[in-house]
């Protein structure tokens, strides 16, 4: 096929990464906000939720409960 045929896709790693969440079902992510977060949670899509908590600990009563 020549590249004129070709119809290059280009998906970045953090739309394959919400897609790969959203086929799976998990769209409430459990976090603590910090600067590791920050550019994953850029252009964060409006079917996810983010839980925002103090302390990792204070995160597994309610991800075991769902």
């Amino acid at each position: 096929m020549s590249k004129d045929n070709q119809t290059e896709v280009q998906m970045t790693v953090q739309d394959a990464t919400y897609n790969l969440l959203r086929n799976l079902g998990l769209t409430t992510i459990f976090g603590n906000l910090g600067s590791t977060e920050q550019p994953f949670l850029k252009n964060f899509p409006k079917d996810f939720q983010y839980v925002l908590g103090l302390q990792e600990a204070s995160f597994f009563r309610p991800m075991v409960q769902r």
